[in-house]
């Protein structure tokens, strides 16, 4: 731990713990703590600007004393910006909780969003598919939008300052470059430089900034986001030619690779000049509609990008040609062969076809088949329904807190009726499918011996203790250890001298 960070358990303004860092940056150190009054943990953003201050006695910051510095200022303007962050309510910019001057230096409270960063999940799953990352795209043009409504800019959008929840949330975090712009005019700034996503404005103190500046810092995440490579400084770009994003992926369409190179050109004027051109240009060819949406809309499309990338990598897309008019098949256009002329009967020929004869039996089978079909629903309904009402069989409560498996109980499922098996979804199968090695209920419910996971999910109690994980968290293993922060791990790993749990090294005595 670097001595300028505060230490766990250290309390900040007698409500908050101090767990550990999550990050520090170049005007900040990032803290998991814990909210003592709402029971809750949050994030802490602790203003230490790198370069400029020192750690003291008691904790306190302190300037070093460069006289063209004034870490007050730097202080005012940090609480400034976080009033204005806590003016958003908006589902993906992070939420502010309180603010707080002590030691000397200031404060900002934040929800704390368990998730993993934009660069954290390229790392692990590579560039995402274009239509998984539209949804990724399409909650960033709204909260980046809010943010340009209110008079300000971000300065610092890159995937580290992206969070992704579980529930497929996105929240813009780390506001701390954040400042107001004056539309059309040139004003002193601090220098803010994240290689690759600043553009060559941002290396100027009085360079002229507005959204296009954030919009180049959105468009070479994108390009991150779709190539899972890091785009060359807009420095080194006079040098360097940018390769376009459909060279690094060719899945790319021609629309969206458009877009991301016109987002990040290099004169701010011939970048787009609001989120709505760019939401307009990305929409041009994608599946899915980026038209801005209602917070409580946004809430209720939360999306789960895992299951969507393993679809989209396992099921190739397949483009059928379907007869837009009978008997007529529409032509591979990308056919080499020579295609035969198309000869079309003429009017008076047409006239002279008879028409094809109507064919009685088709009437006759409908009719048939729909006295059928009619009968075996009241014989089904007066002899399995009436005579089963009530024998339905219910999967057991969801009393997971107690227990991480739960034996289903199949003796409790048999209907009145004889040679039926009531499922717990309702549906009726017959009792001698029971324990056949087939799931033939809908939720599995028709087998004797299964075992309920603690999510749950059903498994056979035969895989249980077989060195694999059949539960989606692995509760169907014994001799496992379950660390602070959810991971599981054998207990034959404990005290080794190895940190197997992640970063909280919980499994150490």
């Amino acid at each position: 731990m670097s001595p300028h960070q505060l230490a766990p358990g250290h309390q900040l303004y007698n409500r908050y713990s101090i767990q550990k860092v999550l990050g520090q940056g170049g005007f900040g150190i990032t803290y998991l703590a814990f909210d003592q009054k709402l029971e809750q943990e949050v994030c802490i953003k602790e203003l230490f600007v790198s370069g400029n201050s020192t750690r003291g006695a008691n904790m306190t910051v302190q300037s070093q004393g460069n006289s063209d510095f004034s870490f007050s200022d730097f202080v005012d303007r940090f609480l400034q910006e976080a009033r204005q962050l806590a003016r958003f309510q908006h589902p993906n910019i992070v939420r502010v909780i309180d603010i707080f001057q002590e030691n000397d230096t200031a404060y900002t409270v934040m929800e704390f969003v368990n998730g993993e960063t934009l660069k954290e999940r390229i790392q692990r799953t590579g560039a995402l598919e274009e239509k998984a990352a539209m949804l990724l795209i399409k909650q960033l043009l709204d909260a980046v939008e809010v943010i340009h409504a209110k008079g300000m800019l971000h300065r610092d959008i890159k995937p580290d300052n992206i969070l992704i929840s579980p529930e497929g949330r996105v929240v813009l975090i780390d506001f701390g470059s954040a400042r107001e712009f004056a539309e059309g005019k040139a004003s002193h700034q601090t220098v803010l430089i994240t290689s690759g996503y600043a553009p060559p404005e941002q290396y100027s103190e009085h360079a002229k900034r507005g959204p296009f500046t954030d919009i180049y810092a959105f468009g070479a995440t994108l390009y991150y986001l779709l190539t899972g490579q890091k785009p060359a400084a807009s420095t080194e770009r006079s040098l360097e030619e940018l390769l376009s994003p459909q060279q690094l992926n060719f899945k790319l369409t021609n629309t969206i690779s458009s877009a991301i190179l016109k987002a990040m050109e290099l004169k701010p004027d011939s970048r787009f000049q609001s989120i709505g051109e760019m939401r307009e240009a990305l929409n041009g060819s994608s599946a899915i509609n980026l038209e801005k949406s209602s917070d409580a809309t946004q809430i209720q499309e939360k999306t789960k990008l895992a299951p969507l990338i393993q679809k989209e990598k396992a099921s190739p897309t397949l483009i059928q040609a379907t007869p837009t008019k009978p008997g007529l098949v529409k032509e591979n256009i990308r056919s080499s062969k020579p295609q035969e002329p198309v000869i079309r009967p003429s009017l008076q020929e047409a006239a002279k076809q008879p028409p094809a004869p109507k064919n009685k039996l088709v009437l006759v089978f409908s009719v048939f088949f729909g006295a059928l079909l009619l009968g075996g629903g009241i014989f089904w309904y007066q002899n399995f329904y009436e005579s089963n009402e009530g024998t339905y069989y219910y999967p057991p409560s969801d009393s997971y807190e107690t227990t991480d498996e739960v034996a289903v109980d199949s003796t409790a499922a048999v209907g009145t009726s004889t040679g039926n098996w009531s499922c717990g979804d309702g549906n009726y199968i017959d009792s001698a499918w029971l324990n056949d090695g087939d799931c033939d209920c809908y939720n599995c419910a028709d087998e004797d011996n299964l075992i309920r996971c603690k999510n749950g999910d059903v498994i056979n109690a035969s895989y249980m203790n077989d060195d694999e994980c059949d539960c989606y968290d692995c509760d169907d293993e014994v001799g496992l250890f379950r660390c602070a922060n959810g991971t599981i791990i054998n207990s034959a790993y404990l005290n080794d001298g190895d940190c197997d749990c992640g970063d909280t090294c919980d499994d150490e005595a």
